[in-house]
């Protein structure tokens, strides 16, 4: 690893002293054995009876598994545990037996899995207002009578009231009365999405002034202003409902937890699960757990394809990142060539001293 810390490693004087060499050959299970172990049961053959159970676009089920006091989680099949089962490494700091985070190399079909942990919900087959859920906004419209003592007057005096021949009718729907003496078609004054050009319905009758009230028709569609808008990734909005609200998460796992494990990368499609996710890191500990401290060691061992490694060209090398709690300390892989790879080291507070 000489050479090869990643250089943005803060330094901070006088508080460690500058790490020369690092030893990979010890226990990082030491900081995460309490909640790995409190996954329970786990056996090799089946899945946690507290698994939450994914289907990604592949058709193949993903297993979330979370600690009781949801510090720590991990997604299956990309991750497992199992005994280290290497013989002959029984010394006083570990054992073969002991439990160990195992990454997996997931294919589906043959090919590298595109990591969607869940897949996107179907937008409803009718995406439209029912004549039930019409009427019910309907009912939300002003309800006074126009007729008695409005009847013989000109204009009609109550809001939303105007003059039909004799009588005081109420303006119909998509339509308004400002004076009281005239019916005016409500203003085509909505928005709507490039892919929606038909996304909104006017709903109240007896409407006094120009800014008909509108429902955004389709689903994931909430109303901003006197627009309709298209929910982002992580969010949903029900058909025929101009509210917006967020995604929900995994029954028992707390939001931190789930969305530091993946990433909402759609809209719920109208409703609350139907968000597609996308794996983001195959483990995580929740931020609040407080962090290692050095002294500290870390042992890994890596089966590693150089070529295989996420790059963004020669200048600009990617880091893969292996473990840590990100981003206050973490062990990576960096790309150097297309047969080597650097190992990289951050702690936010520590620092090691350049050497050739």
């Amino acid at each position: 690893a000489a050479g090869s810390v990643a250089s943005a490693a803060s330094y901070v004087d006088g508080s460690v002293p500058a790490l020369l060499s690092l030893d990979f050959c010890s226990r990082l299970y030491v900081a995460t054995a309490d909640q790995v172990i409190a996954i329970s049961p786990y056996t090799e053959a089946g899945p946690a009876a507290n698994a939450k159970t994914f289907l990604p676009s592949s058709g193949q089920q993903r297993l979330l598994y979370a600690d009781a006091a949801g510090q720590f989680a991990f997604m299956s099949p990309y991750v497992g545990l199992a005994d280290r089962g290497i013989e002959g490494v029984d010394t006083n700091a570990f054992a073969s037996a002991d439990k160990v985070i195992r990454l997996h190399d997931v294919q589906v079909h043959g090919s590298p899995d595109d990591g969607s942990v869940h897949a996107a919900a179907s937008m409803p087959a009718e995406n439209w207002c029912t004549d039930d859920e019409l009427y019910a906004l309907e009912d939300t419209s002003p309800s006074e009578n126009c007729d008695g003592r409005d009847a013989m007057m000109s204009p009609c005096q109550v809001k939303g009231c105007w003059r039909e021949s004799t009588r005081c009718s109420k303006a119909r729907v998509g339509w308004f009365t400002a004076d009281g003496a005239t019916e005016e078609e409500c203003p085509a004054d909505v928005s709507c999405p490039a892919e929606f050009p038909a996304c909104y319905l006017y709903y109240a009758f007896q409407w006094p002034n120009s800014s008909c009230p509108f429902i955004c028709e389709q689903a994931d569609l909430f109303q901003s202003d006197r627009r309709c808008r298209i929910a982002p990734e992580g969010y949903y909005s029900p058909r025929c409902n101009n509210k917006i609200l967020p995604c929900e998460m995994p029954e028992d796992v707390s939001q931190e937890l789930f969305l530091a494990l993946t990433r909402f990368t759609t809209s719920g499609r109208g409703e609350p699960s139907g968000c597609a996710a996308q794996l983001a890191f195959p483990l995580a500990r929740a931020g609040h757990v407080d962090p290692l401290e050095p002294p500290f060691t870390v042992e890994l061992w890596v089966k590693i394809a150089p070529d295989d490694m996420p790059h963004a060209g020669v200048d600009a090398p990617r880091l893969a990142i292996l473990t840590g709690t990100f981003p206050r300390w973490f062990v990576a892989l960096r790309r150097a060539s297309t047969s080597s790879a650097h190992l990289c080291f951050y702690h936010e507070g520590i620092t090691r001293a350049v050497s050739s």
